[in-house]
């Protein structure tokens, strides 16, 4: 296992200065911010692509330091009902899926993206399928918009020589804890190995200081059937912490 750091988080220094901190800690990787709300502190996918040179230097700063190049990031919402951002996103997507082959790193990580209702101007986050408006709603992100957004995404990171796209799993966008991840990969079939299956760990706790009654106690466990303890990436056994949101 390595231990792997988010570029962002050291946005205020270079990537020569970030990686030298980094190897002082023990650190092992580093996961690259190249566009969307990552930023472009240390490496802007649009540029690369268009810069053999600039690419052998960024290769070349990882080597010098010797930590790992294991992954670009480029989240963002390409779904966005604004098409204006939602072109923006999508642009760095796709800048970021030709830099994975150029780099020869075949994981990026994004989100899922998040439309609208159909009507609005802004992301609608529905969490909840009841009452039936919401189900409505969530027929229509997922059937005409999110799914064959991804169909076509797709083949977009697979064209770029990306072999892992890992949908980080957080609030405000359609793919936000394990149950929805699976809905996704269910209805992408042809590109299932592209996405990053877990082991989920759910369950529930039971106070002896509070006395329940039967109704109460069924209604924790249908509330808590879904609430995560410990969820860890199959592939890899890594541990995915949920204390931030997942």
């Amino acid at each position: 296992m390595q231990l792997c750091v988010f570029s962002p988080a050291l946005a205020d220094m270079s990537l020569d200065a970030a990686l030298s901190y980094l190897k002082g800690l023990g650190v092992d990787a580093l996961e690259l911010g190249v566009g969307g709300y990552p930023g472009t502190a240390h490496a802007d996918a649009k540029k690369l692509v268009k810069d053999a040179k600039a690419r052998q230097e960024l290769l070349d700063t990882f080597k010098k330091h010797e930590i790992n190049l294991v992954c670009l990031s480029v989240h963002g919402n390409c779904v966005h009902p604004d098409p204006e951002i939602a072109a923006k996103f999508e642009a760095d997507f796709e800048a970021a899926c030709e830099l994975c082959g150029q780099l020869g790193v075949d994981h990026l990580v994004t989100f899922s993206g998040c439309p609208s209702d159909g009507k609005g101007d802004q992301p609608n986050w529905v969490t909840c399928t009841w009452p039936t408006e919401y189900r409505k709603i969530l027929d229509y992100q997922w059937n005409e918009v999110l799914i064959p957004y991804w169909q076509k995404a797709a083949k977009i990171a697979e064209n770029g020589g990306v072999k892992y796209v890992g949908l980080e799993m957080h609030p405000g966008f359609c793919v936000y804890n394990t149950q929805s991840m699976l809905r996704i990969r269910k209805k992408d079939a042809p590109e299932e190995f592209l996405f990053v299956p877990v082991w989920d760990f759910v369950g529930y706790m039971e106070s002896k200081s509070t006395v329940y009654d039967a109704e109460d106690l069924e209604r924790l466990k249908v509330w808590a059937s879904s609430l995560s303890y410990l969820t860890i990436n199959a592939i890899d056994g890594s541990i995915i912490d949920r204390e931030q949101g997942y």
